[in-house]
């Protein structure tokens, strides 16, 4: 639920954006070919420019904390960059090989009905998300 009569609801907000895009590229990239995550990882690098901005702005005091969370999945992403399977089996994320899995969200929409996702090369990438949310204080709103 939004609580929008949070003062911090606005800026909550805006971290939550950047947050949520640099999630969804996390679905884009399990299935794309090598090239073309190259495209996907840079977005989610653009977006880690934004977010550290953001973090600058609103959240001076707690750089010390939110800057080395940043740096985790930063790192974890240039390592992903360097993976290139070249023989996925059909089904698989095409990062790791690791069994994709699609989620039914009963959505009407039958774009957004489905998620698929990657048990495996995004878990470091969501856990750091998840850890930023706590920090930026998603839940507040």
């Amino acid at each position: 639920m939004l609580i929008l009569n949070n003062s911090q609801s606005e800026i909550i907000i805006k971290g939550s954006f950047i947050l949520d895009n640099i999630s969804l590229y996390t679905r884009l990239y399990i299935q794309q070919l090598f090239e073309e995550r190259q495209q996907t990882f840079y977005k989610m690098e653009l977006e880690f420019q934004k977010l550290k901005v953001y973090i600058e702005k609103y959240f001076k005091n707690r750089l010390n904390l939110i800057l080395p969370l940043i740096e985790k999945v930063i790192t974890e992403i240039n390592n992903l960059k360097l993976i290139n399977i070249l023989i996925i089996k059909e089904g698989n994320c095409r990062v790791c090989n690791t069994e994709l899995k699609i989620i039914d969200t009963r959505l009407e929409n039958e774009k957004d009905r489905y998620i698929v996702c990657c048990s495996n090369c995004t878990k470091e990438i969501i856990n750091g998300l998840r850890e930023l949310e706590n920090q930026i204080k998603v839940w507040l709103i």
